[in-house]
C-alpha cells in the first residue's frame, strides 16, 4: 500500500469516527408530558372539556368554542388556523365530538400516579439500554477500523519478508 492509499484509508476512518454518536446520552423527553400536552386545550390551557372537532380538524373545548363563536353571523374562526366555519343550526354543541380524544382523556384519568411512574421508569430504562447498545456498536466499529489500519500497515512488510524468503 502506497502513501496515498494509506492517507485515503486514514481519511475514511477519520470520517467514520466523526460520524459516530457523541458520548453523552440523548435528551430524555418525558412521554407523559407529551401526552399531557396533547390532552390540553390550546385556548384555556386546561384538559379538554367536551372536546369538539372543527371541520379544519382542530379540537377545542366546547366552552372555549362557545366563547369564540360569532352568534350574530353564525360563524366561528378556528383559533389555530383561522379558517372560518359556519356554526351548525343547533349551535357549537352540534360540532362533532372528538371521540378519540375523549377516549384518551378517560384512559389518562384512570391512570394512577404509581402506574404513570412505572411507565416512565420503563421507558427511561429502555432508552438508556438502546443508547448503550448504539455506543457499544460505535466503539466496536472504531476498534475494527483501527485494527484494519494496523493490518494494512503490516501487509507491505509481511509481503517484503515473503519475497526475501523466496529470494
Amino acid at each position: 500500500m502506497d502513501a496515498s492509499e494509506e492517507a485515503e484509508a486514514r481519511a475514511k476512518v477519520r470520517h467514520l469516527i466523526q460520524q459516530a454518536p457523541t458520548a453523552r446520552p440523548p435528551e430524555f423527553v418525558n412521554p407523559l408530558e407529551k401526552i399531557e400536552q396533547l390532552l390540553t386545550c390550546p385556548i384555556c390551557l386546561d384538559r379538554y372539556k367536551q372536546p369538539k372537532l372543527l371541520p379544519c380538524q382542530h379540537t377545542f373545548c366546547y366552552p372555549c368554542l362557545e366563547s369564540c363563536a360569532d352568534s350574530l353571523h353564525r360563524t366561528l374562526k378556528c383559533p389555530e388556523c383561522r379558517a372560518e366555519h359556519s356554526i351548525p343550526y343547533d349551535g357549537v354543541k352540534a360540532f362533532q365530538t372528538n371521540y378519540t380524544l375523549t377516549g384518551f382523556l378517560e384512559i389518562h384519568l384512570q391512570a394512577t400516579p404509581d402506574s404513570a411512574a412505572e411507565i416512565e421508569e420503563y421507558i427511561h430504562r429502555n432508552v438508556l439500554v438502546a443508547y448503550d447498545v448504539k455506543k457499544s456498536l460505535s466503539h466496536s466499529a472504531t476498534t475494527l477500523f483501527r485494527g484494519f489500519l494496523s493490518v494494512v500497515r503490516l501487509t507491505p512488510s509481511t509481503h517484503a519478508g515473503e519475497q526475501q524468503l523466496r529470494g
